[in-house]
């Protein structure tokens, strides 16, 4: 896809750093870490015509560096990939860590689990994955069950990092 496609491909969603390349940010020089991170928020700047919030952490992992690096691009959350299976709010939004991926064996069992509370607090129920993954393992056909089995509640918010984190 060419850089010009990706502003209406992506309309509508948010677009969050992943790192220029797609390194381990923590095996990185300062001066290689700050290419990663401000080249990609300036790339997502010029072709999105917004500065990204959030950072979703390459293979999921981030240090202090990074961390301190993060907040010197601005941007106010960074989502890993140790999965939870919980759904309480987090509050240290550099290090959010969602519920699970979005082919995990127990998506079924924790979204049941989470269309059955009556929280008194918020909660948020954060999926992940990669599309490729989806297309390579071919099960789409998961996530649209997933989809169809939590759309459509009213005393649901559905919203992305940045809609759901920093509200």
């Amino acid at each position: 896809m060419d850089l010009e496609t990706y502003a209406s491909c992506y309309q509508g969603q948010e677009v969050a750093v992943h790192g220029k390349l797609h390194q381990n940010l923590t095996t990185l020089s300062p001066k290689e870490l700050e290419e990663e991170i401000g080249e990609d928020v300036a790339a997502i700047t010029k072709i999105f015509g917004e500065k990204p919030v959030g950072i979703s952490y390459a293979y999921g992992v981030y240090n202090e560096t990074v961390l301190q690096m993060v907040q010197k691009y601005g941007l106010r959350y960074g989502r890993g990939v140790n999965d939870t299976h919980a759904f309480s709010e987090q509050f240290n939004l550099l290090e959010f860590q969602p519920t699970c991926r979005y082919d995990d064996p127990q998506i079924f069992a924790l979204t049941d689990r989470f269309l059955q509370m009556h929280p008194k607090e918020p909660q948020i129920f954060c999926i992940w994955g990669h599309s490729y993954e989806m297309d390579g393992k071919n099960n789409w056909s998961d996530l649209e069950c997933f989809f169809n089995k939590i759309s459509g509640k009213s005393d649901i918010f559905y919203g992305t990092c940045r809609e759901v984190l920093l509200r």
